[in-house]
């Protein structure tokens, strides 16, 4: 038995819909996105003519977050939710998490109300789409709490003793303490989310939204921030670019 059909092996059947298809690197719904079929609307030529809540749900997202997002600068548009939802899937179905559809959920919405962008701290958008939908109130409020859970300014303002950080490269230095020991589902979507935020991909993102902002690239008179809890992290909206590399530790 070759390794893929091991690992397929032990995947729970509540997976199906969400896990790989066969050894695509890609799971049934995220293939759904680079495809023609979802901007066409043909969702029964992926997942067959009778589709489920979830899978409805799913698309009423979809197209919900492509729409919303559809002016926002690249480094917090439709490409980077479509990553994220790509591995969070990935991780969650890796972990057997059992609640898939609030992974996607989240993964899909979790940009939606960014304050960056809003202005606001909450998450008043996502949770009146949600209302919107075929979802009882309890999975409504399952998926705000992951939302609500992966921004790194909920790391600074989180009173949680963590179980485990992630490091940067080689250099062992402490990157981010993660309060992911809440739930599994959270922990999915925020790695999936700070996956999307390192490497090439990274770096492009936050110059990127740095030139969004028309913050300067660099400037000497300037230290970054090496101390902030939550409220200095949502006030320093001026800062060089280039700091924020530095700050995010």
């Amino acid at each position: 038995m070759t390794y893929s059909e091991k690992s397929r092996e032990k995947r729970s059947s509540s997976f199906s819909r969400y896990s790989f298809d066969g050894d695509s690197p890609l799971p049934p719904f995220v293939a759904m996105t680079s495809s023609s079929a979802i901007d066409g609307g043909d969702w029964a030529a992926k997942f067959g003519p009778v589709m489920t809540t979830d899978d409805i749900v799913i698309q009423n997202t979809v197209e919900y977050v492509r729409g919303m997002l559809a002016s926002n600068d690249a480094s917090h548009d439709w490409n980077h939710i479509e990553r994220v939802w790509r591995l969070s899937v990935r991780i969650a179905t890796e972990e057997h998490v059992e609640r898939m559809d609030c992974v996607v959920l989240a993964a899909l919405l979790h940009d939606i109300d960014d304050w960056k962008y809003t202005g606001s701290d909450s998450t008043d958008r996502a949770r009146a789409f949600l209302h919107t939908q075929p979802l009882d109130v309890d999975k409504i409020e399952f998926v705000l709490k992951i939302i609500n859970g992966i921004g790194f300014k909920e790391e600074l303002g989180a009173k949680k003793v963590v179980q485990h950080r992630t490091y940067i490269m080689s250099t062992m230095i402490p990157w981010v303490p993660c309060q992911i020991s809440m739930f599994p589902e959270l922990a999915c979507v925020q790695d999936a989310d700070r996956l999307d935020a390192i490497g090439a991909i990274g770096i492009a993102r936050c110059l990127t939204y740095g030139g969004h902002k028309k913050r300067v690239l660099y400037e000497p008179s300037v230290p970054p921030l090496m101390a902030m809890d939550k409220a200095a992290y949502m006030a320093n909206k001026h800062g060089p670019t280039l700091n924020h590399f530095y700050e995010v530790q």
